[in-house]
């Protein structure tokens, strides 16, 4: 059976006691720079947090509500000593439910290289999906293609290299925002979802957010009118035919929302997304 850890759990008390030592803050300073790029007060999921210290430490001082995720137990257990209050979830990246929700911000430090190349493609695919409209994905993996074995597991270690996880994010709809390395000569992929892309990327999709923003305020001009009626009002008001048209249209959309009889909006949008 593999161990979804890659020996993390084995060697879990050394590496919690290596980045708790004082002066052990590689990381934090292009962290904290990230964090403070990201809205106020953003949702922030750090993945493979180990024991909290110090990525998780650094994205609560900076303001941002914090989940925390990690594939091993005794890591788990730590980061619950010192984060009582913080959402944390014992899962690997490739399985987790992401806690039911999207985030504004994923950072992934020192996990990505200590996954198989197939593994590592579908933890940034999954992690992309767990963005919100401009969300912010930030991982570290070196820039050239290499192998090596990890020093404290003995575990093998891949890069699939900066040109093979660029065109990865852009697959998925990212667009790269800068690489740079820390004092540890970690290499770091900021990137950012571009718009058009994600849960509205489709058209139908796009149907949906504009039924989402606007659906309280057809619905309530909807109620007592009919169609017939609006667009005659429309031309007695001086309107032209298309101008009334344009109306209808709006209409009919809210319209959707009404034909399903007692049907709740929310109800009736999760019924699209599902069709």
């Amino acid at each position: 059976m593999s161990d979804p850890t890659h020996g993390y759990e084995r060697h879990a008390a050394a590496f919690i006691a290596g980045r708790n030592r004082p002066g052990a803050a590689i990381g934090v300073a292009e962290v904290r720079a990230w964090a403070r790029d990201l809205p106020r007060d953003a949702a922030v999921l750090d993945v493979a947090c180990g024991s909290g210290v110090p990525i998780t430490r650094a994205l609560v001082e900076e303001g941002h509500q914090v989940f925390a995720l990690d594939a091993s137990p005794a890591m788990v257990a730590a980061f619950r000593t010192n984060f009582p209050r913080l959402p944390v979830a014992c899962e690997p990246v490739e399985t987790t439910t992401f806690f039911g929700r999207s985030f504004d911000g994923i950072v992934a430090w020192g996990l990505v290289f200590l996954l198989p190349e197939a593994a590592q493609r579908v933890a940034i695919q999954r992690m992309v999906s767990a963005l919100g409209p401009e969300g912010r994905l930030l991982f570290t993996a070196p820039a050239p293609a290499c192998e090596w074995v990890d020093v404290l597991t003995g575990e093998p270690s891949r890069s699939l290299g900066a040109a093979a996880y660029r065109d990865l994010l852009h697959a998925e709809g990212l667009a790269l925002l800068g690489e740079y390395d820390d004092e540890g000569q970690n290499h770091y992929f900021d990137a950012v979802r571009r718009r058009g892309t994600g849960r509205f990327s489709r058209p139908a999709d796009r149907i949906l957010e504009r039924l989402e923003i606007d659906a309280a305020e057809y619905e309530t001009e909807r109620r007592g009118q009919d169609v017939g009626n609006e667009r005659a009002r429309h031309l007695a008001e001086g309107g032209s035919d298309d101008d009334a048209d344009g109306q209808v249209e709006h209409i009919a959309l809210a319209d959707k929302l009404l034909e399903l009889g007692n049907e709740s909006h929310d109800s009736f949008l999760l019924r699209l997304r599902l069709d």
